[in-house]
């Protein structure tokens, strides 16, 4: 099955531009003064080993419309959207960077009965879709199959006996959630080391404090009954008091990259310093949150809860997949059910290390606050000797993560090859 991608003016163009509000990442400045245009879609379908061609015939090929990172709740992608619904029969306005909330997306879905959306959210389960004109797909573990997507450094091999710290955590920009765990860290007094720091002082964390801004922040639990008034008043505190903190060798690449002077890491250029790896036991990773919608039932066989999603399942970026392809143990302070969405699409999670059931814990404060406590509580001399081991199961499933990502041929990848032609499918019976 080849598939057809339209183009207007030239392969690999984006059919709108910087000027109507796209923000893809590899959008730039060319020497001659002209913009890019760049789409992005052919990379995504190379690294999926989907055969496709470009077409001008609009008839008979697929037009993808890249917003990149444009807010979907802004008035520019509103007209992108007018504009798609009056020059094409159907089309699908896409975002390969950028994940997108069901209240909106249930409007836009209304009001453009023509329009199919695809966002870089994870699918539901199994290729089930809540609204067929609605395709989430986790782009970003695609970029790292994509040399044109991203320059992505991988070490060949890292270090598991020479850790000085328990864990690393890094936080480069302001945000909600970052605030509530680099404040739940701050709280508690580290059990790893004897000199009586937080566990942001005593490990590898990073933050950036939060900017000025005109809007006030407001932390509020979900429950009354697990409210802790200390706790907000920290975070409150905390919007004030806060520093900037950085490694102390940044990521910048004089002696990493020769060839990449003072490179910052950025959208296309993702690594993580190897002394970060080397140094620490583990990765706690504060991921980013879509906002997937979600139900919770009690499951009355498994004498359990679980967590039914409604439009996509939790948000994948970069922040765990560095870790996991560089083959670090990895735990994620992420939406509700994230765990058990990795291990879904056939990633082995590191229960064995941690207690996982601050995953189903459905406040997200209240959540960041039992995941620290817990891995506060761990115990590091037993961590020592099972990631040091070769033949352990923490090193076995670090081997099983780094193949699933790295092998073309393994099971991840068929189902989002699956997951991308069953859309298509779609579309094009639509």
């Amino acid at each position: 099955m080849t598939i057809k991608l339209f183009y207007n003016k030239e392969p690999n163009k984006n059919l709108v531009s910087a000027k109507d509000g796209a923000d893809v990442w590899h959008d730039i400045i060319l020497p001659d003064g002209t913009q890019s245009n760049y789409t992005g879609i052919g990379d995504i379908f190379n690294a999926l080993g989907i055969d496709f061609k470009w077409s001008s015939d609009m008839k008979s090929s697929i037009p993808f419309i890249n917003v990149g990172s444009l807010s979907h709740r802004s008035s520019k992608f509103y007209k992108i959207c007018e504009y798609a619904n009056i020059n094409f029969d159907k089309a699908i306005i896409l975002s390969t960077q950028e994940p997108w909330q069901k209240d909106i997306l249930d409007k836009f879905i209304l009001e453009f009965k023509n329009l199919f959306f695809m966002d870089c959210s994870t699918h539901l389960y199994d290729g089930e879709q809540y609204h067929k004109r609605y395709m989430p797909f986790p782009f970003l573990l695609c970029k790292f199959a994509s040399l044109k997507s991203q320059i992505t450094v991988v070490y060949p091999s890292i270090c598991y006996t020479n850790q000085i710290k328990a864990f690393n955590c890094l936080m480069n920009n302001w945000r909600p959630d970052k605030h509530v765990l680099f404040t739940a860290l701050k709280n508690k007094i580290s059990n790893f080391t004897h000199d009586a720091g937080d566990l942001v002082e005593e490990n590898m964390v990073t933050y950036r404090k939060i900017k000025s801004s005109k809007e006030s922040v407001i932390f509020k639990y979900l429950n009354k009954v697990d409210e802790d008034r200390n706790f907000l008043r920290s975070l409150e505190i905390g919007l004030e008091t806060y520093e900037d903190l950085e490694l102390e060798n940044e990521v910048y690449l004089k002696d990493t990259l020769g060839f990449i002077k003072e490179r910052h890491f950025d959208c296309t250029f993702r690594i993580i310093p190897e002394h970060v790896f080397n140094d620490t036991y583990f990765s706690l990773v504060c991921e980013s949150f879509s906002g997937s919608s979600f139900i919770k039932k009690f499951n009355e066989i498994k004498q359990s809860n679980e967590i039914n999603y409604i439009d996509s399942r939790p948000y994948i970026t970069e922040k765990t997949i560095l870790p996991l392809i560089n083959g670090h143990p990895w735990i994620s302070y992420a939406e509700i059910g994230f765990h058990n969405t990795m291990k879904e699409l056939g990633f082995e999670i590191h229960d064995e290390i941690f207690d996982m059931s601050f995953d189903q814990v459905q406040c997200n404060i209240v959540r960041a606050d039992v995941l620290t406590t817990m891995i506060n509580n761990l115990n590091y001399n037993e961590l020592k000797n099972q990631i040091k081991n070769h033949t352990s199961e923490t090193r076995q499933k670090i081997l099983h993560n780094q193949n699933l990502c790295l092998n073309k041929n393994s099971r991840l990848w068929k189902e989002l090859e699956y997951i991308m032609l069953k859309y298509l499918r779609t579309f094009n019976d639509f």
